[in-house]
């Protein structure tokens, strides 16, 4: 009998030694990693989490992740994806963006990283999440969306004000990527081991970014001058996804439902990859403005793709309240606005982006409410019929 209570001794401090360890493994990381049952309850926090809470670790243990500190009026959409992870309608880690209140009342931004803990039998037990901080880069982000709209409004009817707002727009995104993959560097190298994969990783998407940015200034030098596109084969369901965060972003800032409608498989078209992805993403700006009108919990938009026949059609759909019947013919004509502050060169420069990469652009009403803005591009004819893109 006093062998099996020394077992159990030895094995209880053995269990006591490895949770510790593992603690001591997560306080080491500098991004904010929670640990949450069934429940929502939180399980365990690192150090780096504790911080930017504010809170000791015992004050947040045994609490409910939500209701401590998760604002109001976010809780019942972060509660529904932590009830459809539990569910096993996640197959694999997801990523997403929102804030936490500290224990002075402040907001942070946090981009996390959430996967599901599986116990041995391959049931879902609770949640584990990792979290960055991206709260300066998003405040970036919105002082050069400022910035953009008063060189709008200050251009008046000057082209170079509209040029200079894009760039300032366009740029911004690879930018604020850029500082944040820096920081991380930084934070792995203050470490006294430093993880060498995650700083490679960290690395190469400042090397892509920087390309990112580079690519975004030679469009916007050359074309004007460059009316034929450099055009490669690409899908513009990958055109889409890799838009996602900047799409993802916006939609949350602006209280919008955004979700995607992809055809799949579908064929590649030969375009400017950079150019097309100007134009979608100024048709979602588009409808985010537009549905500033209705109530935020109704406000919808949908980007949607579809073979066409020869040619594959890109759509914007959104539920907001449409367009005058009288202005549809000029939608597209330069310098004609329905927006106080706007120029009116947005949409008539994608039909010019669309048109020298072969396509059309278009506008339809939305059957019910709202608007769909389009543009369509051609099937190159050589394209190999069997070989499709998603």
């Amino acid at each position: 009998m006093a062998t099996d209570t020394a077992h159990d001794n030895q094995l209880a401090q053995e269990l006591q030694a490895q949770r510790k360890e593992l603690q001591d493994h997560l306080d080491i990381v500098q991004e904010l990693v929670v640990k949450l049952d069934q429940q929502g309850n939180v399980v365990s926090i690192n150090r780096k989490g504790c911080k930017i809470l504010g809170r000791s670790r015992a004050q947040i243990l045994g609490q409910n992740w939500f209701d401590t500190v998760i604002p109001a009026a976010d809780r019942p959409g972060l509660k529904k994806i932590q009830a459809d992870m539990l569910a096993g309608r996640h197959s694999k880690s997801s990523q997403r963006e929102n804030d936490i209140v500290t224990k002075t009342g402040e907001r942070r931004r946090i981009h996390f990283r959430d996967t599901c803990i599986r116990d041995s039998d391959g049931h879902i037990t609770g949640t584990l999440s990792s979290g960055i901080d991206v709260t300066e880069t998003r405040l970036q982000g919105r002082k050069v969306a400022a910035l953009q709209r008063g060189l709008s409004q200050a251009a008046g009817f000057g082209v170079l004000g509209e040029v200079a707002a894009g760039l300032a727009h366009e740029i911004n995104q690879p930018l604020s990527a850029i500082s944040t993959y820096t920081d991380a560097c930084l934070r792995i190298l203050d470490n006294d081991d430093p993880n060498l994969a995650q700083l490679r990783h960290a690395l190469n998407q400042v090397n892509q970014q920087s390309r990112r940015a580079g690519d975004v200034v030679a469009q916007m030098r050359s074309f004007t001058a460059q009316p034929q596109p450099d055009a490669v084969l690409v899908g513009c369901n990958a055109l889409i996804r890799d838009l996602m965060d900047i799409i993802t972003d916006e939609a949350h800032n602006h209280q919008v439902s955004a979700t995607l409608d992809l055809e799949e498989p579908l064929q590649e078209v030969s375009v400017d990859p950079v150019q097309i992805q100007r134009v979608i993403l100024n048709f979602f700006a588009n409808a985010i403005d537009a549905l500033q009108t209705i109530p935020a919990r109704d406000r919808k938009v949908a980007i949607q793709t579809r073979r066409d026949g020869d040619k594959i059609r890109c759509s914007v759909i959104d539920n907001g309240p449409g367009v005058a019947e009288s202005t549809v013919p000029k939608l597209f004509d330069p310098f004609f606005t329905t927006k106080e502050a706007g120029i009116g060169l947005g949409l008539s420069i994608c039909q010019t982006i669309i048109r020298h990469n072969g396509g059309r652009v278009d506008y339809q009403p939305n059957p019910g409410n709202g608007a769909i803005f389009s543009f369509t591009l051609p099937i190159p004819p050589q394209h190999d019929p069997g070989s499709i893109t998603t």
